[in-house]
């Protein structure tokens, strides 16, 4: 059984000055967040192999990267590893 029982989404988006990222668990499983920029260069990790028990879920991000710097305008995309399955999301932010 997937751990992965719904779609990754993200509300608000576009957004400004942060956006949150859903996701639910059907069974325990180590979690990966990541934030990607149009290069395909990574941005900002939100969860690093983290084990979560079955539920709902929510990582906010501030559209900074992991040096902590504000990000510039522009298409973002969130990936989500979690159980053998992979979701992409695209968010937009806007200053």
């Amino acid at each position: 059984m997937p751990a992965l029982t719904h779609n990754l989404h993200a509300a608000p988006n576009p957004f400004n000055p942060s956006t949150r990222f859903s996701f639910e668990l059907g069974s325990e499983s180590s979690v990966d967040l990541r934030v990607f920029d149009l290069s395909g260069r990574l941005v900002k990790v939100l969860l690093d192999s983290e084990v979560r028990q079955p539920g709902s879920y929510s990582v906010t991000w501030n559209g900074h990267n992991n040096r902590g710097e504000s990000l510039p305008s522009g298409m973002y995309f969130c990936r989500l590893k979690s159980g053998g399955i992979t979701e992409t999301v695209r968010v937009s932010l806007i200053k």
